[in-house]
């Protein structure tokens, strides 16, 4: 085509759709219009009435511009595309991490990812050690996850974030989830391992408690169900998984589709395939879809070694 600019009719199932971050739901077969000039894409369609099954007047469109990498992750019998990102992190340096995971979800949103996860503790490191008795890196973690809300402002995925969270004199090992600039829920680690015991308590010492984060009262729990108009999803922490009765087997029973488990698990000889079995059995046992993400690069390699 001439100066790389034309136009394409294809004909579009019904269906959901992701065109530039935006969700759309097209009733019924319909035919849309792409204009490409350079890298960019103009995806243009006639809104229809559900009600007459008609077209209205032509001059009524929605226009999206967006990129060739953005265009048309159509969505088919229900499924949902969820990411599992391990970020490359320093221990204690917030700062970087924040821009590692910011890395990530630029990289998520250019593939369609609606749900983005990232492992334990992610904004600070897993193996910190005594310094999470620090009051620093506590409030540095709540000002690298406020850098991270303002990032996401304008976006629609949902991005799962770990950082310790204080409230009075307890410490909690918790996930924070993340959308359009704002923290939609947070749920803490319940089972704890004896070495962490030393800094963190667990969510059932505290009960459900609500807590000051970036500005926002946030409510912590050990049971939430997190629903989206894809999916309805839920948290469980690390070794959580691991438990006689994992909290994953009543969140599916609240109605959960899928399982996300950040994780910060140490890397063993025949752990990979271990952690792979204990997933799967856990996703053909609550019947839900199971996402794992541990700890990789970077993390302090003292006592242990962590592979992602």
């Amino acid at each position: 085509p001439e100066n790389n600019l034309f136009t394409l009719n294809k004909l579009i199932p019904k269906g959901w759709y992701r065109v530039a971050g935006k969700r759309l739901y097209i009733f019924f077969e319909t035919y849309a219009s792409f204009l490409i000039q350079g890298e960019n894409i103009i995806f243009s369609m006639p809104l229809i009435s559900k009600k007459l099954h008609t077209f209205v007047e032509q001059d009524n469109v929605h226009t999206y511009k967006t990129t060739i990498n953005h265009i048309l992750t159509h969505m088919k019998y229900g499924f949902v595309r969820v990411g599992a990102g391990i970020p490359e992190v320093r221990v204690a340096d917030t700062q970087f991490n924040v821009e590692e995971i910011e890395k990530l979800v630029l990289k998520s949103q250019a593939q369609g990812i609606e749900i983005l996860v990232t492992p334990e503790l992610s904004l600070t490191g897993c193996t910190c050690q005594d310094l999470f008795l620090q009051q620093t890196l506590i409030e540095e973690a709540e000002v690298a996850l406020m850098k991270l809300m303002d990032f996401t402002r304008s976006m629609d995925m949902l991005v799962v974030v770990g950082m310790p969270v204080a409230t009075h004199s307890t410490l909690l090992n918790c996930s924070i989830v993340l959308q359009k600039g704002k923290i939609v829920g947070a749920v803490a680690k319940t089972y704890l391992q004896e070495s962490e015991k030393r800094w963190f308590a667990s969510i059932e010492d505290t009960g459900n408690i609500k807590v000051w984060i970036c500005g926002e009262l946030v409510e912590i729990s050990k049971y939430r169900i997190f629903n989206t108009p894809s999916c309805s999803f839920a948290i469980e922490i690390g070794q959580d998984r691991n438990a006689s009765i994992p909290p994953s087997c009543k969140l599916t029973q609240m109605g959960a589709d899928l399982i996300l488990n950040p994780s910060a698990e140490c890397t063993l000889a025949g752990k990979e395939e271990y952690i792979k079995r204990t997933a799967c059995a856990q996703s053909e046992r609550c019947i839900a879809g199971y996402v794992y993400a541990g700890a990789g690069f970077g993390e302090s390699s003292t006592d242990l070694v962590f592979g992602g």
